[in-house]
């Protein structure tokens, strides 16, 4: 690629960067090819801001993140996340209702005020 081409790529993606920095969206979606610098902005996303929680379906993904963000926020898979927060209600003594027990859906209640939907997962041989 010319130094040329170069500079307008680099350009385009910092008014496209900074564009999405500076929308009062709470929500934004990046939607971009490998190496065109989605964790950069994001880490400018997550500047100055406390607790916050990545989530995400890859574990190889977390991995990278957890690495890359260098503790600007918490990584995780979203099933680890899941485990955890039925982990912390279980300790609280929340119990699965019994006529759900036996199938495959259960609910758990009285955490935190939320009812939470646990689908079991049934291994098909």
């Amino acid at each position: 690629m010319s130094k040329e081409k170069y500079a307008l790529a680099q350009a385009e993606r910092a008014k496209h960067g900074e564009a999405i920095l500076a929308s009062p969206s709470s929500k934004k979606l990046v939607v971009a090819g490998p190496g065109s610098g989605k964790t950069h902005l994001f880490k400018q996303v997550l500047h100055n801001k406390n607790k916050t929680l990545t989530l995400s379906f890859v574990n190889a993904l977390v991995a990278d993140l957890a690495l890359e963000l260098c503790g600007l926020s918490d990584a995780r898979t979203l099933h680890g996340y899941a485990r955890a927060v039925l982990a912390e209600a279980l300790k609280k003594g929340v119990k699965i209702h019994p006529a759900l027990a036996g199938s495959h859906i259960a609910t758990v209640s009285n955490v935190s005020g939320v009812e939470l939907l646990l689908l079991r997962t049934v291994k098909i041989c």
